[in-house]
C-alpha cells in the first residue's frame, strides 16, 4: 500500500498499525499537504459482517458527535478493489496506558484526566452514544506545542441510541468491562461510569484492582468479587478518603449504586478539586509536558489488547459475598460458564459534543486590538495570538474566537491583536472549512503571545 494514492488525494506513506477491523497507515493529504490517518478494512469474507458492522458504527459515531476532544473524521469511501477506507485526524504523544507506566498519577492529574473523558461521553451519552470500551489505551494524551490535551478514542464497539449492535452480544475489553455487560444485559451510561472508576483506581493506585489475569477470569471477577479498597491497597497514598470512596462506589456491582448518570458523576467529581475546575467541553491543553522524550509514534492506531465478544452468561446476582470460599465457588462456575461462549476481537475510534462556551463580557471594534474580556473589572493586557501551520502556509479568511467571542479584527502577519483580562480563556481558530486549532491558556501579567498549532 506504501505509495498508493486513495481517494484521489490521500498518499499513503507509512504502515501505523494492524487492528480488529483494519489497517491503520499514515498518509498526506495532497490537497493541503496535511498528514492524516488512514483506515483501511480489511477484504470482506463470509462470517465478516461484524467487523464490517463495527467499521460503519466507527464511521457513523465519528460523523454524528464533534466534541474537540475527539479525533476528526475528515472523509471516508471506497478504494479500487472495493475496500472500506476512512481518514482521519492524526494525533502525535502517547496514550494513558504509557504514562502509567512510569507509575501512579497524582490526584489532581487523575481528576483533570478522568473529567476530560467523563466531558466527552457527557455528551456522548447525550445523543445515544454509550462507549462502552473506556480503557487506558483509547485515553490519548496529545501533545500540543509544549502541551497536553485530552482525546477518547475508539468508539468502534460503542452503541448508538436503540440499536442493538454487533448482534447485540456483549463487547468490551475484560478488564475494563462492568457486571452488567458482562452479563449481557441492557447497559447504559452507567456501564461506562464502571470503567472510568476501574481507570480512576488504576491511576491513583499504580495497578488494575483486579491485578493482571485472563480475560475470563477477568470477567468473573468483575461479577462477583468486590476489589481491594483502594486505601487498603495504597496506605500510603495521600488522597481524601471520601475521593477513595467515591472510585469504590463507581466499582459497585449494581449499576443502581453508581452515579445515575455521566452528569452526576461530574458533578461529585467536582468536589476533590482543589480548585474547581470549569465546565470543559472543549481541549483543555492546560498540563504543560515537563519531561522530555524520545518522539513517539502517531497514534490513531488500533489498541491491541483483546476486545471480547461474550455470548451472554446468567451469573449470580450481585450481592457481596461473605466468605472467600464462596468467591471461588462461584468465580470457578463462572469460569466455566464463560470459557463455553469466550470469543476474542478487537476494535477502533472515538466521539462527542461541544458544550456551550463560558460566560463572556465582549466588547468588539474594527480598531486594533479586539476587546474581549471575560470580567470587565480585571485587569487585562494586549496580547497577540498567532498561528504556526505545519504546512508552512497561510489560512484563507481564518477567524479567532476566545471564549466564544468573535475578534473583530483581521489577522496580520497570521497574528490577531486582542486584550484579554488576566485568567483563562479558550481560543479557537476557523475558517470556512471549520476549526483548525484550539487552545486553552492561562494570560497572565508577563503574557504577551499565544501560540495555536495548525495540523
Amino acid at each position: 500500500m506504501i505509495g498508493t494514492l486513495v481517494g484521489g488525494n490521500l498518499r499513503i506513506v507509512a504502515h501505523l498499525a494492524d487492528g480488529g477491523t483494519g489497517t491503520i497507515y499514515r498518509a498526506i493529504q495532497t490537497s493541503t499537504d496535511r498528514p492524516v490517518a488512514v483506515k483501511i478494512l480489511a477484504k470482506r469474507s463470509p462470517g465478516d459482517e461484524e467487523m464490517f458492522e463495527r467499521f460503519q458504527t466507527e464511521v457513523r459515531s465519528l460523523a454524528r458527535v464533534t466534541h474537540p476532544n475527539v479525533v476528526r473524521l475528515y472523509d471516508c469511501g471506497q478504494i479500487t478493489d472495493g475496500r472500506w477506507y476512512l481518514s482521519m485526524e492524526l494525533l502525535e504523544g502517547r496514550s494513558l496506558d504509557k504514562l502509567l507506566k512510569d507509575g501512579p498519577l497524582p490526584a489532581d492529574r487523575c481528576l483533570e484526566i478522568i473529567d476530560d473523558v467523563a466531558a466527552v461521553l457527557e455528551d456522548a451519552h447525550q445523543h445515544g452514544i454509550v462507549h462502552r470500551d473506556i480503557k487506558p489505551p483509547n485515553v490519548f494524551l496529545q501533545r500540543v506545542g509544549h502541551y497536553e490535551c485530552v482525546r477518547l478514542l475508539d468508539f468502534g464497539i460503542a452503541r448508538l441510541g436503540q440499536r442493538p449492535g454487533l448482534g447485540d452480544r456483549p463487547a468490551g475489553t475484560p478488564a475494563y468491562m462492568a457486571p452488567e455487560q458482562i452479563r449481557g444485559a441492557e447497559v447504559d451510561g452507567r456501564a461506562d461510569i464502571y470503567a472510568l472508576g476501574v481507570v480512576a483506581y488504576e491511576c491513583l493506585g499504580g495497578r488494575h484492582p483486579y491485578g493482571h489475569d485472563t480475560p475470563i477470569t477477568m470477567m468473573a471477577r468483575h461479577v462477583v468479587e468486590p476489589p481491594q479498597p483502594l486505601l487498603e491497597r495504597r496506605p500510603d497514598l495521600d488522597i481524601d478518603s471520601e475521593l477513595a470512596a467515591f472510585v469504590m462506589r463507581l466499582l459497585d456491582k449494581d449499576p443502581d449504586r453508581r452515579p445515575a448518570d455521566i452528569v452526576s458523576f461530574r458533578a461529585e467529581l467536582q468536589h476533590f478539586f482543589k480548585a474547581p475546575p470549569p465546565r470543559r467541553g472543549a481541549s483543555t491543553q492546560r498540563r504543560p509536558i515537563e519531561v522530555a522524550e524520545p518522539p513517539s509514534s502517531p497514534s490513531n492506531a488500533e489498541d491491541p489488547e483483546v476486545v471480547s465478544d461474550v455470548e451472554p452468561v446468567e451469573a449470580p446476582a450481585p450481592t457481596r459475598p461473605r466468605r472467600r470460599r464462596l468467591i471461588g465457588l462461584v468465580s470457578a462456575g463462572l469460569l466455566v460458564a464463560l470459557a463455553t461462549y469466550f470469543g476474542i476481537q478487537s476494535g477502533y475510534l472515538s466521539s462527542a459534543i461541544p458544550r456551550p462556551p463560558a460566560a463572556f463580557t465582549a466588547a468588539s471594534t474594527r480598531s486594533s486590538p479586539s476587546v474581549i474580556r471575560r470580567d470587565p473589572t480585571r485587569p487585562a493586557r494586549n496580547v497577540r495570538v498567532c498561528y504556526e501551520s505545519g504546512g508552512g502556509s497561510s489560512l484563507v479568511a481564518p477567524r479567532l474566537k476566545v471564549d466564544g467571542a468573535q475578534a473583530e479584527v483581521e489577522p496580520r502577519a497570521r497574528c490577531f491583536e486582542v486584550s484579554l483580562s488576566l485568567g483563562e480563556h479558550t481560543f479557537v481558530l476557523e475558517t470556512d472549512d471549520g476549526v483548525q486549532a484550539r487552545l486553552r491558556h492561562t494570560i497572565d501579567a508577563g503574557t504577551q503571545r499565544v501560540s495555536l498549532l495548525v495540523p
